[in-house]
């Protein structure tokens, strides 16, 4: 018989797979947004099944009645949600066609810190996360800044939602 150590490795090993598999599984029959009504009750429900499995298998039928309204309980369920939220769009990512479609769009307007709002190919306003190369200031390199205009790399993600890449900052205003 296994004791309480043995149980706990082999159910992080398990976590460590079933919570992706959870994140694909969803991603691939549903997909779409990740911060949805439904991927964050999917998320909830899978995740508090998940957790109650791990702390039944680790701590036995007796104990586990009064672990589900326990701290350590509660703490490996919002663990477990959070990670299948983080997963999302990584996941998505990873699991791209690979087939892009670049163009050349207007900046709606761009924050300093580090996000650029533009219209993809749809029409939509999207917004993209600025990457390092910009954040680290080199005069050949110009600045996504609003009023000027960019290539977008746009990309269809495995779980059909689009993720987008600034390829280039082609205009600067005032430059």
């Amino acid at each position: 018989m296994l004791d309480k150590k043995q149980r706990a490795v082999i159910v992080i090993i398990t976590g460590l797979l079933a919570v992706p598999i959870c994140v694909c599984l969803y991603g691939f029959t549903i997909g779409g947004e990740w911060l949805s009504f439904k991927y964050i009750a999917y998320c909830l429900v899978t995740s508090f099944a998940l957790t109650s499995f791990a702390f039944l298998f680790i701590f036995g039928k007796e104990i586990f009645r009064k672990m589900l309204t326990a701290k350590p309980f509660v703490i490996a369920l919002l663990a477990v949600f959070a990670v299948g939220l983080l997963l999302y769009q990584p996941l998505n990512i990873l699991s791209a066609t690979g087939e892009s479609l670049e163009y050349e769009t207007d900046i709606i307007w761009s924050h300093r810190a580090n996000t650029v709002y533009f219209y993809d190919s749809e029409g939509i306003e999207r917004h993209k996360d600025v990457s390092l190369r910009y954040m680290v200031t080199d005069n050949d390199v110009l600045w996504p800044e609003t009023g000027g205009s960019m290539i977008v790399r746009e990309t269809m993600g495995g779980f059909h939602l689009k993720f987008f890449e600034i390829a280039e900052v082609t205009y600067e205003p005032g430059r």
